[in-house]
């Protein structure tokens, strides 16, 4: 089984998260101002032809993506309107224990809410700038193309375990490369970032990140294990709702399993479910443990829903022992992922046309930040709950 895996972006835009609180609002440009190249009307289909896809545009998708940064910048505005008014208003106030703490938890709320909106901030005006330089992107993979024959499975059991080897083998192989590619390695504990590319004129997103989870390392890699064969179920954020069931497991054998999952989103009190084939393997090696995961675009045994969207998702986590802290465990990871894949039918593609414009760009990006704030959650309750039980 051959891969191919193109390395040759055309359009790539990196941004490092958390690393400034700035912002020149003069870049914020009026929704009329779209570059000739996004202006080009989209060709109607001939009356014998079959019928398109129906695609955001791009004078729409930028027209929304600067909306969206006028209104991250008024939040910026109300924010730090708030951080003035936060002052005691006496000196008895600044004396009280209660009330001091309460302060200091409100600033450091606030401080966490403009990181956040200043990193969504940055996300929108990168896209903008990708979207101006790359007319005609594809926002929305076609699951139907041959560009992603690789990752399809047929219904024999031994093409099927050989299929799932060497995708696995093939995703492992090249995580030196996209850590390296990515900068991954040269993350800071606390660090994120967000790399928004084209690669043959499809839209990615590449989120990165680099933590400690208060956890051995051994624990770590028993707990992460057991959250890939989705046991138990994960108490998941308000941002994605997610639910799964094991497909097929070589937990024993080849420390693989096949999931199936579905997850919901929340973007303007709006509900957006996606259906995945997750494919993991563990990989442990002599001072570190790596996770990879492959979306399985097609699978003819256990056959998406035809009117659900599919994910196309590549994901690595490395785990690592704390080198400050031996109790610790260093996390490294990398989740690489286009727009949901539209299914084929007609009417599932009109459902979703409300959160075409923009929004399923904001979806994506608002899952890949909340996915692994998720996943420490989930470890830090499990690593309790183990600790209790014994």
């Amino acid at each position: 089984m051959s891969f191919q895996w193109q390395v040759d972006d055309d359009i790539v835009e990196r941004l490092l998260f958390g690393d400034d609180d700035s912002y020149d609002g003069d870049d914020v440009a009026s929704p009329d101002e779209v570059s000739s190249e996004d202006s080009t009307p989209v060709q109607a289909s001939t009356e014998m032809g079959p019928p398109k896809r129906k695609r955001t545009t791009q004078k729409q998708e930028i027209t929304y993506l600067k909306a969206k940064q006028r209104e991250l910048h008024d939040q910026l505005d109300e924010l730090k309107q708030k951080m003035t008014l936060q002052a005691p208003a006496s000196v008895w106030q600044v004396r009280a224990k209660d009330q001091k703490q309460a302060a200091q938890r409100a600033t450091q709320e606030n401080m966490a809410l403009r990181s956040t909106i200043q990193d969504q901030l940055k996300a929108v005006r990168a896209l903008e700038r990708l979207l101006k330089k790359r007319p005609r992107i594809e926002m929305t993979p076609d699951a139907t193309s041959e560009a992603w024959r690789e990752w399809r499975l047929d219904t024999d059991p031994a093409r099927r375990l050989h299929s799932m080897q060497a995708i696995t083998d093939h995703v492992y192989e090249k995580l030196e490369t996209e850590f390296i590619q990515h900068g991954v390695y040269d993350l800071e504990d606390g660090q994120s970032g967000l790399t928004v590319r084209t690669q043959q004129n499809v839209l990615w997103f590449d989120y990165m990140q680099c933590l400690t989870w208060d956890i051995p390392y051994t624990m770590a890699q028993t707990l992460m294990w057991s959250m890939s064969l989705m046991n138990p179920e994960t108490d998941w954020s308000t941002t994605m709702k997610q639910s799964g069931e094991v497909l097929e497991n070589w937990d024993e054998l080849l420390k693989m399993v096949y999931v199936s999952a579905r997850c919901n989103a929340i973007v303007r009190d709006q509900s957006f479910r996606t259906e995945g084939r997750w494919l993991f393997r563990l990989f442990v090696e002599a001072d570190r443990t790596v996770f990879v995961s492959r979306s399985i675009i097609e699978d003819a045994l256990h056959p998406h829903g035809h009117d659900e969207w599919r994910d196309n998702l590549f994901g690595w986590v490395v785990l690592t022992k704390c080198p400050s802290n031996p109790n610790k465990t260093l996390v490294r990871y990398l989740h690489e992922t286009t727009a949901p894949m539209p299914p084929p039918t007609t009417q599932a593609e009109e459902s979703i046309q409300g959160l075409a414009q923009g929004e399923l760009t904001e979806c994506i990006l608002a899952l890949m930040r909340g996915h692994m704030q998720d996943i420490q959650r989930a470890m830090a309750t499990r690593a309790f709950d183990d600790v209790a039980a014994n």
